[in-house]
């Protein structure tokens, strides 16, 4: 099904938030279902469909998750983001100062939940498209 060959091609398309739905995209087309990404040191998990289920290592050093929560922060570094401001690392970097332990991406339900320390709903955010793809 999934390899990690796959999954570390597509996301190394992925420069800034602005092509992250093409990402999405490319995951949905690999047949992810499911994925919750650690952002204390970049572990991922991957689900798909019949319980498959693929764990990555970590990508990056730990870093430190804000004991407490903003949201108001959280929504500033999403918005950043999504404008290509931000790659990827530096994204973690700054989810993590506004308070999120970890994110999942329902490509089911269409949305991204973020959480806190304590496994709390920080911000649930609909993905709105991933019909464009990297082709």
């Amino acid at each position: 099904m999934l390899s990690k060959s796959q999954i570390h091609n597509a996301f190394m398309r992925v420069k800034t938030g602005d092509k992250f739905c093409m990402f999405l995209a490319e995951l949905n087309k690999l047949g992810v279902t499911k994925w919750d990404f650690h952002t204390t040191d970049g572990a991922n998990i991957y689900y798909g469909e019949n319980d498959y289920v693929m764990e990555m290592e970590p990508i990056y050093e730990e870093v430190d998750v804000a004991e407490s929560p903003s949201l108001d922060l959280l929504q500033k570094v999403l918005q950043e983001h999504k404008d290509g401001l931000t790659d990827f690392h530096s994204f973690c970097e700054n989810t993590a100062s506004a308070g999120v332990s970890k994110w999942v991406v329902d490509l089911q339900e269409m949305v991204i939940i973020y959480f806190d320390k304590n496994n709390n709903m920080m911000l649930a955010e609909p993905i709105t498209d991933i019909s464009h793809s990297y082709d």
